[in-house]
């Protein structure tokens, strides 16, 4: 390549961003070098954002996890106290505690695939809205998330999606805290 064919500006993206100050000092005084850009601290601010907002949200969904476990647990404490004379008949006639839990795990089951459908459809109309018609229009520089990472979020495997592990955090609490409110 001859120096003329050569660009006026030479982008240089690093596989790993901490190296930079060893390329930076061996590139700093060759022939042709007028100067170099280090975006790092430009964009310094704004990854620290991002990552407060990363772990905010972590946190955040941690905290809305132990509200929902707090919750089932209620409820279902509520339907024992609720249901206790005919669970003690149950217990009288020889019932397991798997057959006296078993309405109770149903009714969690039955309620989390019902919530299972407006969450997908709030999910599906911010797809909608928010996304294609909304930000997608205005800002075309940016890859935005489609059907597919849609379904994924819906039906996911690892991390579940919000159809497997909607019914799980209702199902798991129902089965291990039914075990102790449905003893009489």
């Amino acid at each position: 390549m001859t120096p003329q064919k050569w660009p006026a500006a030479y982008k240089v993206t690093l596989k790993s961003p901490e190296r930079a100050d060893g390329v930076i000092s061996a590139v700093e005084g060759l022939d042709g070098v007028s100067g170099i850009v280090d975006q790092r601290e430009v964009l310094r601010q704004v990854f620290g954002i991002m990552t407060v907002l990363k772990y905010g949200s972590w946190i955040g969904s941690g905290l809305l996890l132990f509200a929902a476990l707090l919750q089932v647990a209620n409820t279902i404490r509520l339907a024992a106290l609720a249901r206790r004379r005919e669970i003690g008949i149950m217990r009288l006639v020889g019932a397991s505690t798997l057959y006296i839990a078993l309405p109770f795990l149903l009714e969690a089951l039955v309620t989390a695939i019902i919530g299972v459908g407006p969450a997908a459809g709030a999910l599906a109309a911010f797809q909608v809205l928010g996304v294609e018609r909304g930000m997608a229009e205005r800002v075309t520089f940016l890859p935005w998330v489609d059907w597919g990472d849609y379904g994924e979020a819906l039906i996911g495997v690892f991390p579940p999606g919000i159809v497997i592990l909607g019914p799980a955090l209702t199902l798991i609490p129902t089965l291990l805290l039914t075990r102790k409110y449905v003893k009489v």
